[in-house]
């Protein structure tokens, strides 16, 4: 009983650990592709930009 309680505690503790990495790792990334690390961020908007009039397809 008491190994299996030593075993169950351990493991808690790992996967406390490896949430705790996780939840950092993202937060690290999260801010990183908020915040360029270089200069300005890019003013273009490129692929993510809606269409605008000159590539707006015609319906007619």
């Amino acid at each position: 009983m008491a190994l299996r309680a030593g075993l169950l505690a351990a493991g808690d503790a790992a996967a406390a650990r490896g949430a705790r990495a996780v939840r950092e790792a993202l937060r690290r990334r999260i801010i990183e592709t908020a915040l360029p690390a270089r200069g300005p961020a890019p003013t273009t908007l490129g692929d993510a930009a809606p269409p605008g009039p000159s590539t707006a397809r015609s319906t007619s």
